[in-house]
């Protein structure tokens, strides 16, 4: 259920200020099924996907503001109030402006945060077990051996599903751009974006989680589980691998820029329009 009605309270020298505001409510479920011997966890390999059941509910509310300050700059103003019933609530707010010193011309900037929940399927869905190989680091690391060059690889059972341990990503960016409308028939924009995100979200690797655990061991001791809860790693006592638990998981933070280049022109023929 979704709704929301935008009007215009205020007259302003240089225009109309316009407002939105709106709200919504979802309900999301899962129930996924599979034989009782898949769901004991008794068949290795795929099985047609895990089976797993969870549900949850959001609430939300959300804004945004036009103000036109003076002629040629407009701020923009907006913010989004999410509620989950597994995960609390959250509020992520954006701002953004833009100036147009000349009618061809038009520089914008703006900065916000963002914030998106694990899917149900992140969280609920259930183990499925593979043999895949593996490099033994806390071997390497116990023989003094470096980690980097490790190559003591081992065919080892993982089991990889949901992971009820998840938090939410959280994000921020900024962005920088110029419109330039360079005649009627060319146009060109240039845009730089940053994008920081923490606690991301993806399908760990059982090598990333055996490196992390050597790298505690070299430290003083620890469990890969502190870092990435829900993962876990199982030695026989010659210290080979027995079994690897490598579920979705916050596996850290992501910094991410780039400069975005748009150019482009129409010309108009006897034969046709090109663009």
């Amino acid at each position: 259920i979704i709704g929301g009605v935008s009007f215009e309270p205020v007259e302003l020298p240089a225009g109309t200020l316009g407002m939105y505001i709106g709200a919504s409510y979802m309900e999301e479920s899962l129930d996924s099924k599979v034989d009782a011997l898949a769901e004991a966890g008794k068949i290795s390999g795929g099985n047609g996907g895990s089976g797993g059941k969870g549900e949850r509910d959001i609430t939300s509310a959300f804004f945004e503001v036009v103000v036109p300050v003076i002629d040629g700059i407009e701020i923009n103003l907006a913010g989004r109030y999410d509620d989950y019933s597994d995960f609390g609530s959250t509020f992520n707010p954006q701002a953004s402006i833009s100036y147009r010193p000349m009618e061809s011309l038009l520089l914008r900037a703006s900065i916000g945060q963002g914030f998106r929940a694990p899917t149900l399927s992140d969280i609920y869905m259930g183990t499925s077990e593979g043999f895949l190989d593996t490099n033994n680091y806390v071997m390497c690391q116990q023989l003094g051996e470096d980690l980097d060059t490790c190559d003591r690889e081992e065919n080892v059972a993982v089991r990889t599903g949901g992971n009820k341990h998840l938090q939410p990503e959280e994000s921020e960016s900024i962005s920088v751009g110029i419109v330039w409308d360079i005649t009627d028939n060319f146009n060109l924009s240039i845009d730089y974006w940053q994008l920081d995100t923490e606690q991301m979200i993806e399908q760990m690797e059982q090598d990333e989680i055996l490196y992390a655990q050597a790298l505690l061991n070299a430290g003083g001791g620890g469990n890969v589980s502190d870092i990435y809860p829900g993962s876990s790693v199982t030695f026989a006592g010659n210290g080979r691998i027995l079994q690897v638990v490598a579920p979705t998981s916050n596996i850290g933070k992501s910094e991410r820029q780039g400069i975005d280049i748009s150019l482009g022109a129409q010309f108009e023929t006897e034969v046709g329009d090109f663009g």
